[in-house]
């Protein structure tokens, strides 16, 4: 009886140990992709913020050219204007 005992412990804390480790390779194979894709959402996002400083950028610019235009046009109605 004392060997079947020991055997039947012996089994169950081997079972509890494989089941233990499945579990933990498990989670670090988990932490492994989730942090891939944190990395890759980080990249988008820094990405992201460089396409909108350069999208601000141009708007800047474009801005800056429409007045100049806007500046010339009403320039040269007055001229029309005044030859007119």
């Amino acid at each position: 009886m004392t060997e079947l005992a020991l055997l039947v412990t012996s089994i169950t804390v081997t079972g509890l140990i494989v089941i233990i480790s499945i579990i933990q390779v498990s989670r670090v194979r988990q932490a492994r992709i989730h942090g891939g894709r944190q990395e890759e959402y980080r990249a988008l996002a820094e990405e992201a913020a460089e396409a909108q400083r350069s999208a601000a950028a141009r708007t800047a610019e474009l801005t800056d050219t429409v007045k100049r235009l806007e500046d010339r046009i009403a320039a040269l109605e007055k001229l029309l204007r005044d030859v007119g």
